[in-house]
C-alpha cells in the first residue's frame, strides 16, 4: 500500500467500516488525508483518535497544523493550547503554535510561549557547558 495514496486511503476506510473504533485506520487515515491537504476529512478522523484515546498521541497538534495551513490562526491557537494541556512537553506544538500566534498578530502570545521551549536534546548540550572551560 505504501506509495499508493488512493489504494491505502480505500483499504482503511474499508477497515474503519469493518470496525468504527479501529484506532490505527483512524489514525492512517488522517494522516493521508492532511498530505492530500483534506483537512476537513484529517480533522474528522484526528477527532475520532481523540475520543478513542486522547492521551495516545497529541491530535490536537495535527489539528492546530491543520487549522495553520488553511490560514485558521485563531482556531489553531485554540486547538494548539489545547494539545498543551495534555502534552506540555510536545515541541511541535508549541511550535505551530508560535507560528499561529505570530500570523494572528499575537506578539504577546508568543512572549507566553517563552521559556517554554525547551528542545530534546538541550539537556545535553546545558551538560557540555560545564565541562567547557
Amino acid at each position: 500500500i505504501e506509495g499508493d495514496s488512493e489504494r491505502a486511503r480505500k483499504y482503511y476506510e474499508s477497515c474503519v467500516r469493518l470496525d468504527e473504533n479501529y484506532y490505527e485506520a483512524h489514525l492512517k487515515l488522517a494522516l493521508l488525508f492532511m498530505d492530500a491537504e483534506n483537512f476537513e476529512f484529517a480533522r474528522y478522523h484526528f477527532k475520532k483518535l481523540r475520543l478513542l484515546n486522547p492521551l495516545k498521541v497529541n491530535t490536537d497538534k495535527f489539528l492546530g497544523e491543520s487549522y495553520l495551513r488553511e490560514r485558521k490562526f485563531r482556531k489553531a491557537i485554540e486547538v494548539l493550547r489545547n494539545g498543551l494541556k495534555l502534552f506540555p512537553n510536545d515541541v511541535e506544538n508549541l511550535y505551530f503554535l508560535s507560528l499561529a500566534y505570530g500570523n494572528d498578530g499575537g506578539r504577546k502570545g508568543i512572549g507566553q510561549l517563552h521559556g517554554q521551549i525547551r528542545l530534546p536534546f538541550s539537556d545535553l548540550v546545558d551538560g557540555l557547558e560545564e565541562l567547557l572551560p
